[in-house]
């Protein structure tokens, strides 16, 4: 998807725009199972700290979405962008001088051989005898290893960054990146009856940021486990989680 915002146009009509857009993608049978890249002339540098800035990005990762692109583009501003799902180890994002803009162009090179898609090229009404679903690899082997991981993280890649919400966003990248490599998500068949139908309609209230906090909660119990100490700040999520999920369904 292509997508542009006149530099004196409402960030926060523009995020409304986004967040609907993003929606209708997650919720779209035709779209929903296929990874998100959406590039363009955003004018909204996503290193700055304003309010209308914060709410952009908090807005991206309710989706699992970030900006790629944190080089400037014009100048000093960042203000050209990927916004995608895309899992940090299956691109590189860079600048390029294309001559003809007053804006540096940005190439995206993308493993597609890393990139899960339907493949199937039936029309969308005959690829509904069957469908999937995700689960991800949680056992004590995986978690051991996210452990040893996030143990040898040299986390000044995160702490030494200007501003907090970049600081935020590359801590959540190194913590997704290491957590997806050592506890994948992987996909299995199932019958799209009518009684797993009824099932997937239960869960189409279940939104990517609920999904951003289950993985909080997965984390943070483990983390109590080994450091009693924790288990209050573990309760609080816990209880966060579940009223996100009580509003969802309503």
């Amino acid at each position: 998807v292509s997508v542009y915002r006149t530099p004196d146009s409402s960030v926060e009509i523009f995020t409304d725009r986004m967040s609907q857009l993003l929606d209708y993608i997650n919720n779209s049978p035709k779209f929903s199972k296929y990874k998100i890249v959406i590039a363009g002339d955003l004018n909204i540098d996503p290193r700055g700290s304003a309010s209308s800035v914060v709410g952009f990005l908090n807005t991206l990762k309710c989706y699992d979405c970030f900006c790629l692109n944190l080089a400037p583009t014009r100048f000093e501003a960042c203000l050209d962008n990927f916004i995608s799902n895309l899992h940090p180890s299956s691109y590189t994002c860079k600048t390029v001088q294309p001559h003809i803009s007053d804006h540096l162009g940005l190439l995206l090179h993308v493993d597609l051989s890393s990139v899960s898609t339907r493949t199937s090229s039936l029309p969308l009404e005959k690829c509904q005898q069957t469908a999937s679903c995700s689960y991800r690899v949680l056992n004590n082997i995986s978690i051991s290893s996210f452990k040893s991981r996030l143990a040898n993280v040299d986390w000044s890649e995160a702490i030494i960054t200007d501003g907090l919400d970049v600081a935020f966003d590359s801590f959540m990248q190194i913590l997704s990146r290491h957590f997806n490599d050592c506890c994948p998500l992987k996909l299995k068949a199932v019958n799209n009856t009518k009684s797993n139908a009824k099932q997937h309609k239960v869960k189409n209230w279940y939104t990517p940021f609920l999904n951003k906090i289950r993985l909080i909660l997965d984390i943070s119990y483990e983390k109590c486990k080994s450091n009693p100490q924790l288990l209050e700040s573990h309760r609080r999520v816990k209880r966060f989680y579940r009223e996100q999920v009580n509003i969802a369904k309503i």
